[in-house]
């Protein structure tokens, strides 16, 4: 007996196309109610926002989603569409675990001390993925999108050398706690030209 069961593929363009469909009514919705400027965004800004995260324009929409629950999770969508692979929640022993390590299907993440400053931790990202099509549009670098307690945090790596790129952040700043939190979401994604 056949049963017809969706397929991936036309499940992700079924939640693009509603994301779609709910970001037109709520440019509607944000018309009628006369809001301001800064909270009336287009389902392209959303799209910009997630390509070009580095650009000042995208950083204030992004402060704009951060705000706005329905367009958070307009963006989301927009991100699982666009991006190269994710790394969802991951299972800890507690809540108060700290991650080191992400593995997903196209990239790993670790977290490793410096061994000079006990106060800075190099962050570490291994793509296992090497054709030459994802080489080339990672000349910019590469970005991973961070959602936490419903915000959203954007990290920038240079350029990969040899499938890897590397950055040293302080190990009390807040974007340590957001990369080695269990509950973070991450989006990798390559840096467009501006």
């Amino acid at each position: 007996m056949a049963t017809n069961k969706p397929t991936k593929q036309s499940k992700e363009q079924s939640a693009f196309s509603e994301s779609l469909f709910v970001a037109t009514q709520q440019l509607r919705e944000l018309k009628q109610k006369g809001s301001s400027s800064n909270q009336k965004l287009l389902f392209n800004d959303l799209v910009f926002c997630a390509q070009l995260p580095g650009t000042e324009r995208a950083k204030e929409i992004l402060k704009t989603i951060n705000t706005n629950l329905a367009l958070r999770s307009q963006y989301i969508r927009v991100l699982e569409q666009l991006c190269w692979d994710d790394s969802a929640k991951q299972v800890s022993a507690s809540t108060s675990d700290l991650i080191t390590q992400r593995d997903s299907a196209r990239f790993s993440l670790r977290l490793k001390p410096d061994p000079i400053n006990p106060d800075q931790v190099y962050v570490l990202l291994t793509l296992k993925m090497h054709d030459s099509d994802v080489s080339s549009s990672m000349e910019h670098g590469v970005f991973l999108h961070l959602l936490l307690d419903k915000q959203f945090t954007v990290f920038h790596f240079p350029k990969p050398i040899e499938g890897t790129a590397q950055k040293l952040i302080e190990k009390q700043s807040r974007l340590y706690t957001v990369l080695s939190h269990p509950d973070t979401h991450m989006f990798l994604q390559a840096k467009d030209r501006e």
